[in-house]
């Protein structure tokens, strides 16, 4: 038997999905936005409805910072990813720029 490359209709309703991957936000965090990721790079139907639940619970401003081309992740021993060396960097990158 050859497997269906289409999908089920009901699926292709994007409030249906935005339904159920509010469902997989309900996780763990970081769990959650894992397979929220996977969900986006599931389909092209998964896509957009993934990338709204996904960029609508925000733990932090970190992951929107680093959409910021001119920020450098620094990552310091013992301290975890999501610290405040991520804005440091913004501003001296923002300062070698010469915007204020």
């Amino acid at each position: 038997m050859v497997p269906s490359t289409t999908v089920h209709p009901c699926l292709l309703v994007s409030e249906i999905l935005v339904n159920i991957f509010a469902e997989v936000n309900e996780r763990d965090e970081e769990e959650a936005a894992r397979t929220l990721a996977a969900l986006c790079r599931t389909c092209r139907a998964f896509r957009e409805p993934a990338m709204k639940v996904l960029w609508a619970h925000l733990g932090t401003l970190v992951p929107l910072i680093r959409c910021i081309p001119c920020v450098k992740t620094i990552k310091n021993k013992g301290k975890s990813q999501d610290d405040l060396p991520t804005l440091v960097s913004l501003q001296s990158s923002l300062i070698s720029l010469g915007v204020s």
